[in-house]
């Protein structure tokens, strides 16, 4: 496919989610939430692959396949997380956003997919890059409905359960928190140097929260110190059932960077077995 129809193809997409993102709501990233998005996520995985293996005629195929849509996507991508970046609003749940992720993610799945049964040399290394960015943002992506960030101000003496999201909603929690005391330390000029709280759960449990040292609720929960008043401390609650696989994305592309630096381009080879041919 040429370059200015791959192009055009994808101004047009986005211009398509810009047009949605106009005439209606943000995009219900609620809906899919688990086990809706696992399903949207296989028959998505399952249709690419066939797509790339079994239609590779097909017009959305070859645009996947583009060369140049690593171009396209990849600054669209990038134009998007800086207008978030400079923009106090959240966007990650506008439909062009996720449109652009979304497509970004597939074009990184049938590039993957093609280059694994291509059987071309340094294969293992596109892989795990391939592999490892695809974990750590799929991960985001399709985790985003099922993680929950809600703050929770804590009175001594007293269970709380109730707590709020960014949006304003009350959300009532799987545990109860009680505060038992905490300790704010001061630099001479009164601003806060270091604080942290005793906490204890319904079911009897103790912990100590301090600023960047979270707790480990659950497998998938953590809690972290915001903030303390002289009367209450404010406790962030984060539920992320997805950050293992974004955290097994990490590795992999770690592990692909480590074996093309071992490994390194392949140019200078390439180059003297180009040299002893002509020789």
């Amino acid at each position: 496919m040429k370059a200015a129809v791959t192009y055009k193809a994808w101004a047009a997409f986005v211009a398509v989610t810009a047009v949605c993102q106009t005439g209606l709501a943000d995009f219900p990233a609620d809906f899919f939430r688990f086990p809706v998005n696992a399903a949207v996520l296989l028959l998505w995985a399952v249709g690419l692959y066939v797509a790339c293996t079994e239609r590779r005629d097909w017009a959305v195929t070859r645009l996947l396949l583009a060369p140049h849509s690593t171009y396209a996507l990849l600054a669209a991508f990038l134009a998007a997380c800086l207008v978030q970046g400079f923009c106090s609003q959240r966007l990650t749940a506008t439909w062009w956003f996720v449109g652009i992720t979304a497509a970004l993610l597939s074009h990184l799945l049938c590039a993957t997919v093609r280059r694994a049964r291509a059987g071309r040399p340094r294969r293992v290394r596109f892989l795990l890059v391939h592999a490892g960015v695809l974990l750590a943002v799929g991960g985001g992506f399709w985790g985003a409905p099922d993680t929950q960030t809600v703050r929770m101000a804590l009175v001594p003496g007293q269970t709380e359960r109730r707590a709020v999201s960014p949006e304003g909603r009350v959300a009532h929690m799987s545990r109860g928190l009680q505060l038992l005391r905490f300790r704010t330390e001061t630099y001479p000029d009164g601003s806060p140097k270091r604080y942290e709280a005793d906490i204890r759960t319904d079911d009897g449990a103790e912990l100590t929260l301090a600023v960047n040292r979270p707790y480990a609720l659950t497998w998938k929960d953590r809690l972290y110190l915001m903030a303390t008043t002289p009367r209450y401390c404010v406790v962030e609650w984060v539920s992320q059932p997805w950050m293992y696989v974004q955290a097994a994305g990490i590795l992999l592309l770690a592990a692909g960077c480590v074996l093309l630096f071992v490994q390194g381009t392949g140019r200078k080879r390439k180059e003297e077995t180009q040299d002893d041919d002509m020789g």
